[in-house]
C-alpha cells in the first residue's frame, strides 16, 4: 500500500461503519479498458451484527460480483475500501470486514497519473491569454500540480504565474491560477514545471481534492493481489 494512505484498525473502522446513512460516496468499477465511477449512498444497518453496508447507487448499474472500489468522506477526512459487491433481497450490500483505509491529508502527497486515465491540461500564460500550450500531467495533489508542457519553444520563469485549464477524469473542466515553484528542461526536451496553485476559493479546493479522490479511488482500482473479503 503506498505510503499516503494508513490502514485503520478495527476498532476505529467500527466507529465509522456505525449505524447511519452517508451521503458523499462514490465507487470506482471496471467496465471493459475504460473505469466507470458512480455515487451512491451507503446505508449500514443494525450494529453490523450482518456485516452487511447497503450501497443505493444514484443510477442504474448492474454491480453484482463486481469488485469496486469505494471512497466516502466524514468531515474533510476520506476513506477508501475495496471490496466484491453481493446481493440479497433488500438490494447490493459489501462486507464491512473489509479492510478501511485513511488518506494521510499531509500537504504534497502526490498522485501519479494512471495509464489510459483521461484528462485535458493546457497552460494559458498571461502574457497571451490566446496562447494555450498542451501538457501532460507528471503528478497531482491538493497543493499544486507537476506538468510537461508540449512546446520547446516556451519560455518560463520560476516564481512568475500561469492559469491551468484542466479537466481530469470524469470532472467539469476549470480554470485554476498556479505560481511556478520549478521549472526543468532535460536534453532540450519539453520543459517540466512545478506548480503551486494559488488563490483559491472553496470551490476550487473542493475541485481538486475530488480529483485527488478520484485518483485515489483509481489506485484501489487497480490492486490485484489485494485479499478481499469473500
Amino acid at each position: 500500500m503506498q505510503d499516503f494512505f494508513e490502514k485503520l484498525s478495527t476498532d476505529d473502522k467500527d466507529l465509522i461503519f456505525k449505524s447511519g446513512s452517508y451521503e458523499k460516496c462514490q465507487l470506482t468499477v471496471q467496465e471493459g479498458r475504460s473505469p466507470v465511477v458512480l455515487k451512491i449512498k451507503f446505508i449500514v444497518t443494525g450494529a453490523l451484527h450482518d456485516n452487511r453496508i447497503y450501497i443505493i447507487p444514484n443510477e442504474v448499474f448492474e454491480l453484482k460480483d463486481k469488485t469496486c472500489a469505494f471512497s466516502f468522506r466524514l468531515g474533510t477526512r476520506i476513506y477508501f475500501f475495496k471490496s466484491k459487491v453481493h446481493m440479497d433481497g433488500k438490494g447490493f450490500f459489501v462486507d464491512s470486514k473489509t479492510d478501511l483505509f485513511e488518506l494521510k491529508r499531509r500537504r504534497h502527497v502526490r498522485f501519479e497519473i494512471p495509464d489510459n486515465y483521461s484528462y485535458e491540461c493546457t497552460v494559458v500564460t498571461p502574457l497571451n491569454r490566446n496562447v494555450r500550450l498542451k501538457a501532460e500531467i507528471i503528478n497531482f495533489s491538493e497543493s499544486g500540480i507537476r506538468i510537461r508542457v508540449n512546446s520547446d519553444l516556451a519560455i518560463f520563469q520560476k516564481d512568475s504565474s500561469v492559469i491551468l485549464s484542466l479537466k481530469v477524469g470524469k470532472r467539469s473542466v476549470f480554470y485554476v491560477a498556479c505560481d511556478i515553484k520549478f521549472v526543468g528542461r532535460k536534453n532540450k526536451s519539453n520543459p517540466e514545471l512545478g506548480l503551486e496553485f494559488a488563490g483559491l476559493n472553496p470551490l476550487k479546493q473542493d475541485k481538486i481534492l475530488n480529483i485527488c479522490e478520484d485518483l485515489s479511488r483509481a489506485y484501489f482500482n487497480s490492486l490485484k493481489n489485494k485479499k478481499l473479503s469473500s
